[in-house]
């Protein structure tokens, strides 16, 4: 019976004049609870708490060469199911890919740490200079 219409006269549908059927009132009771709900949310700053989008298919222009997935794989800066569908796609071969954008994102934060204490280095030599340079002018 779908796309035909013939449930709204089948002799199992209940159609009741007026539109309230036996449980209108459970059904307002679940109404007025929802639109209260829904009012607080919107109070606390949920606006769009309730706002659903239909999902679209977009096409996804995945890096070619080896070389490109792994830089693509560093920027993204993580490497889980995702990631790899959206750069390497449904390959089962691809752990040399893998292996080198992790061993690439390990660098790449050993890197920041280095430079992060390089940086706390220079900090602290300046402090002391800047205090010795005033104990001598004392």
């Amino acid at each position: 019976m779908p796309l035909t219409r013939a449930c709204l006269a089948h002799k199992k549908v209940r159609s009741v004049a007026g539109g309230e059927g036996p449980d209108a009132d459970k059904f307002a009771a679940v109404g007025a609870s929802h639109k209260k709900n829904t009012g607080a949310l919107k109070a606390a700053g949920y606006k769009s708490a309730f706002a659903g989008a239909v999902p679209t298919h977009t096409h996804i222009a995945r890096p070619s060469s080896e070389e490109d997935q792994i830089a693509a794989l560093v920027k993204l800066g993580t490497i889980n199911s995702k990631n790899l569908w959206v750069v390497c796609g449904a390959t089962a071969f691809n752990s040399r890919v893998v292996m080198a954008a992790q061993t690439a994102i390990l660098a790449k934060a050993e890197n920041a740490a280095a430079e992060a204490l390089s940086a706390a280095a220079l900090e602290l030599i300046q402090a002391e200079v800047a205090a010795a340079c005033q104990e001598a002018a004392r």
